[in-house]
């Protein structure tokens, strides 16, 4: 009695959560397969996937368009069950009937993109783990295509793994072109750039590693330097200098490559930025610009990557490298002003840099008697303390002036009080002795 009460309890849950989601289709026996659906549901509920396995094998024969719940059951109960089994036959057979159930799904209530999503998860670890695993890649790939071409930039990262890994298998079995497999990987390079685009952590970190391995694969199974992009794509550019897709491209692929230092990755990126500005790519022309001793332009393009940077660090990094480009220049107030909005934005090591700027200014602003003549040192000194640095304020305090310069010049009650420097510096210090 007990065994009954619960049966039809589980069974009227059941019905509930049908009646939500749709009205469910019980095929020519409708009471006999409520019964079957409620000891199925149960089961599943228990992890029993084996005494799921009756109840479920009714289910599909009798009422395959029970509802979609059925087969994403279903599919647990496969994957369960293969989870569970040593046996290489049963468990090729398990596997076949998981993916399956995912077909079946599509068949009975569609949802294409998001199944085939999913499916995409189980059929390359299934099938590529059998011992005629080469002779799945040509059954895979179309799938793992259709996946990207429905799912875009929905698509799981795994699936683009896979995706990446058949293509080299096809290409190791020779089915493949050098071109083709670029032609492939075109078609989800810019999902994992949108999704590096991010502004979740974790997605980034897990998209990060997902561009690694990609990257990886592909530069083990294509042969990309410099001399395969500028003869295959370099002449396309110069026809279609507007084409920022072909410049991603190109671009990519040199990154990869390594060829960095070819004028054909600058033009790329340049195309880039102009038509879809980027913090990073303004960040790697600015580099690639002052590797060129170009440092004006790179100036340029730092200051163009700070105005696009979503954090603090990023902003601070940006302000530092153009405070160094200017520090070279001999443009030490210029300097000064990136090093300290460098610091603003959280950097505070820049203060230090500025530190570095006085101390080197001594042979032009330490003019005037013993004491006046070393402010510009107090004033490095102050700076290394700002920016933590405890090495430089070390050296800078050796330079201070002496208790005895002090008395001499009848200066002895200023100790601790505002002076200033003068010069370019034009900063007030507290007077200190050595």
């Amino acid at each position: 009695m007990k065994s009954k009460l619960m049966l039809c309890l589980a069974l009227l849950l059941g019905l509930v959560n049908l009646s939500m989601a749709q009205a469910p289709n019980w095929g020519a026996n409708a009471s006999e397969a409520q019964e079957k659906y409620a000891l199925f549901t149960d089961a599943v509920k228990m992890n029993d996937w084996k005494t799921a396995l009756g109840p479920l094998t009714y289910l599909l024969k009798n009422a395959p368009e029970l509802n979609s719940g059925l087969y994403v059951n279903a599919s647990k109960v496969y994957e369960g069950l293969v989870d569970q089994t040593k046996d290489p036959k049963q468990l090729a057979a398990y596997q076949d009937s998981a993916l399956i159930m995912y077909d079946l799904r599509m068949k009975y209530f569609k949802d294409e993109a998001n199944v085939l999503n999913r499916k995409g998860l189980k059929a390359h670890p299934y099938l590529m783990g059998r011992a005629d695993a080469n002779a799945q890649v040509d059954k895979l790939l179309p799938l793992y295509q259709k996946i990207v071409e429905l799912n875009k930039d929905e698509t799981y990262n795994t699936n683009i793994m896979f995706y990446m890994d058949l293509l080299c298998k096809k290409k190791a079995a020779g089915g493949l072109t050098d071109e083709q497999v670029l032609e492939e990987y075109d078609k989800f390079a810019p999902i994992i750039e949108r999704k590096l685009a991010s502004n979740d952590a974790a997605n980034v970190q897990r998209w990060t590693a997902t561009k690694e391995y990609v990257d990886q694969l592909l530069q083990s199974c294509v042969t990309i330097d410099c001399n395969f992009v500028k003869t295959k794509l370099g002449p396309k550019l110069q026809q279609s200098p507007d084409d920022v897709d072909l410049a991603k491209k190109i671009f990519g692929l040199m990154a990869t490559g390594k060829c960095t230092t070819d004028p054909l990755f600058l033009q790329a990126g340049e195309i880039m930025v102009k038509k879809e500005p980027s913090y990073g790519v303004y960040r790697v022309l600015a580099t690639i610009q002052k590797q060129n001793n170009n440092f004006d332009k790179a100036a340029d393009y730092y200051e163009e990557a700070a105005k696009l940077a979503t954090s603090g660090s990023d902003k601070a990094q940006a302000y530092v490298e153009i405070g160094q480009i200017k520090q070279r220049a001999g443009a030490k107030e210029a300097a000064r002003t990136y090093y300290r909005r460098a610091a603003e934005n959280g950097l505070t090591s820049a203060y230090a840099s500025i530190g570095d700027l006085y101390l080197g200014s001594y042979k032009e602003c330490g003019g005037g008697d013993a004491v006046k003549s070393k402010l510009v040192y107090i004033a490095a000194y102050e700076m290394y303390e700002k920016g933590g640095d405890k090495a430089g304020m070390a050296k800078a305090k050796q330079y201070f002036p002496s208790a005895e310069e002090i008395f001499t010049l009848g200066m002895t009650d200023q100790i601790g009080k505002q002076m200033n420097t003068g010069c370019w510096i034009n900063e007030s210090v507290t007077l200190q002795k050595k």
